[in-house]
């Protein structure tokens, strides 16, 4: 499979040393403005180099997929022109989350695909990145469910710092109109892991703070109240205003069966009940999610942890649900 990777930041050099190390891919093309031959990876040259975005796709190239890895308020131009601009559009994409940021680009995305539907020539298969969903912790609690049962309280709280150089080091991060705040950029990992634990959640309250970050346009603290749509209750405690360095992150579940806990800054330890597991660290999660693309669009066999445009999309929604009661 042919992939271009469009945005050369951490997470695009990520996603392209993953694409060199997998044998069922080829990296193609790098597409980002401010790319030079000398910051390519090794074993590249210059011809897979792109810096203008719309020509590239104006110009169909021959790829099998697509990654959007740019800054969040990017996310929407670049696949809306993607999905509209044809012969390329049907091409297949894997965008980071969060999909789009704007509440008013959620329908345009979804009434792309489904004019797509009425024209008898299908979806786009677009995939979100939530690579947490693939870390072997989340993986055995998932599978572990029916020892929980049906969700009566969840309890998450995730105590992160990011420092002045973090922002520095990207002048979209901790802009309003670019970043879109923290549950955006950072927490809204931790929204999917609740729903695709758990179940879909409604949010219905909270509040927000700013302690640490006031040369940020966006909040550093947040307190998040939610119900589960299938009865339950739920709280999630979110900063990156943790003074010195990231502190925990936990995510505690209690259903009418039993009760699990999540914890450690790279949630990699579990306990469910009176079973207690430690794993490994797992860095190759980003990697697993390319596998299980690849092994959809190659071979046809759909991993359950992938997440599609259309539940990356009501994230969006409940993230900016929020935002509406709380800014």
């Amino acid at each position: 499979m042919k992939v271009a990777v469009v945005g050369y930041g951490h997470i695009g050099k990520q996603h392209c040393i993953n694409i060199i190390e997998n044998d069922r891919l080829e990296l193609a093309y790098i597409c980002d403005p401010y790319i030079q031959a000398d910051d390519l990876p090794d074993g590249l040259d210059e011809s897979c180099l792109v810096t203008d975005y719309d020509e590239f796709i104006e110009s169909c190239p021959e790829i099998d997929l697509l990654i959007i890895a740019t800054p969040n308020n990017l996310h929407y131009p670049m696949l809306e022109k993607a999905m509209t601009q044809y012969p390329f559009a049907g091409t297949p994409i894997l965008v980071e989350k969060p999909v789009v940021i704007k509440s008013e680009h959620i329908d345009k995305l979804q009434n792309i695909q489904e004019q797509r539907v009425k024209d008898g020539i299908g979806e786009i298969p677009i995939f979100v990145n939530y690579p947490l969903r693939f870390l072997p912790s989340v993986n055995v609690l998932k599978n572990s469910w029916e020892s929980i049962g049906k969700i009566r309280v969840a309890n998450v709280g995730v105590f992160w710092n990011r420092n002045k150089g973090y922002y520095e080091a990207a002048n979209w991060r901790g802009k309003l109109e670019e970043e879109g705040g923290p549950l955006f950029n950072e927490f809204i990992h931790h929204l999917d892991l609740i729903s695709y634990l758990g179940g879909e959640i409604v949010i219905e309250s909270g509040s927000i703070g700013d302690y640490a970050h006031k040369y940020t346009e966006v909040e550093d603290t947040g307190i998040i109240n939610f119900n589960f749509v299938d009865g339950g209750l739920g709280v999630i405690t979110y900063t990156v205003a943790t003074p010195n360095k990231s502190f925990d992150v936990n995510l505690h579940f209690i259903g009418d069966k039993g009760s699990a806990k999540l914890t450690g800054l790279y949630t990699n330890r579990l306990l469910i009940n009176d079973d207690v597991y430690e794993f490994p660290i797992n860095r190759k999660h980003y990697a697993q999610v390319l596998t299980a693309i690849s092994d959809y669009l190659i071979d046809g066999h759909r991993d359950e942890r992938l997440c599609m445009m259309d539940e990356g999309l009501k994230l969006v929604a409940s993230i900016n649900k929020f935002y509406s009661i709380t800014r």
